[in-house]
């Protein structure tokens, strides 16, 4: 998906912001729960595939819908290129863009 010929690897999961491991901080900052468990993800997963061959992408949204910036991105760049396929306008769609500015 991002355009360099590699297969692309996806680990979707979701997580609570009142998990143990980020209650504390949760609160402070809107997605920091997914967002931690995105770098979690991408450190448990760094050497179990040849970062020759694949891409990896840890997916996370928050179970009260708030997706990490992963998981956002992808969203964006998948309403992106269907926009370019399936709009004659070339915009991207705009329900997307609107949830996940």
């Amino acid at each position: 998906f991002q355009n360099n010929n590699k297969q692309l690897l996806l680990d979707f999961t979701t997580i609570s912001p009142l998990s143990t491991n980020v209650i504390n901080n949760a609160w402070k900052q809107s997605g920091y729960a997914a967002n931690k468990a995105e770098t979690s993800k991408r450190l448990s997963y760094s050497s179990a595939y040849n970062v020759d061959t694949y891409d990896f992408l840890p997916l996370v949204m928050e179970l009260g819908g708030c997706p990490g910036k992963g998981l956002a991105k992808f969203i964006r760049d998948v309403a992106k290129k269907a926009g370019q396929h399936f709009n004659t306008s070339e915009e991207e769609p705009r329900i997307h863009r609107s949830q996940f500015a």
